[in-house]
């Protein structure tokens, strides 16, 4: 079990009713998400890292990310 702050608990209920989902449900896609977001960012470090790719700190200075 987790405590949270009384507005984090009431932010998350009310963006899982909102959503349609049940508490449970929304967390578990919230997390998967996260973690599907996190393993393309990986990827896409991986993939501009080879050679005669720029770097991630290029790209983000080129398209001002």
């Amino acid at each position: 079990m987790i405590t949270l702050e009384p507005t984090t608990e009431q932010r998350i209920r009310q963006a899982a009713s909102e959503s349609g989902l049940s508490i449970q449900n929304f967390l578990d896609q919230l997390i998967e998400r996260y973690q599907c977001d996190k393993w393309d960012i990986q990827q896409a470090e991986l993939a501009l890292s080879e050679p005669g790719e720029i770097s991630l700190e290029e790209l983000k200075a080129k398209y001002d990310l």
